[in-house]
């Protein structure tokens, strides 16, 4: 084997190995992103069942199967007229957060595990008895309450 074969050789590892360490890095980072992006779709699907079961006869309900992807924390409804603490349903208050919530009408909130502040959301007739977070997968169901449409496990 002449020395021209064996630096060749050397070269093609070592370009293999650089495609395979930023390939995999970014096949991981398009993964992430496609569960962000099924997850953001999955909160659409829900603000569309809300206003669904608003349009319903008060009295009605609908389910609603909500699931929480990895890179999340926690998914929080609050009753932005009263977004008090309820320790027991995993909702604790803090100052940014309560400021949030009052200036943006936020009812829904997401927790997201590499970021400090979390994501609003308003969702229109969304109103739920108590205020509470789900950390998985859970079963939600939507009541159509007159006016507004509560929300609970």
């Amino acid at each position: 084997m002449n020395v021209n074969m064996i630096f060749a050789l050397l070269f093609a590892i070592i370009i293999i190995m650089v495609v395979l360490f930023f390939g995999t890095r970014q096949m991981g980072d398009l993964t992430n992103i496609n569960t962000q992006t099924a997850f953001y779709n999955k909160l659409n699907k829900f603000d569309d069942a809300v206003s669904s079961v608003a349009t319903m006869s008060m009295g009605s309900e609908q389910k609603f199967e909500f699931t929480v992807p990895s890179t999340v924390e926690k998914i929080c409804f609050v009753d932005r007229n009263n977004p008090d603490s309820n320790p027991t349903e995993n909702w604790e208050l803090d100052n940014i957060v309560e400021r949030l919530i009052t200036n943006n009408d936020y009812n829904l909130l997401v927790y997201e595990k590499d970021k400090n502040v979390p994501i609003g959301r308003k969702i229109d007739y969304l109103v739920p008895d108590e205020n509470f977070c789900i950390t998985s997968g859970k079963t939600l169901w939507l009541e159509n309450k007159g006016r507004v449409v509560s929300i609970g496990e």
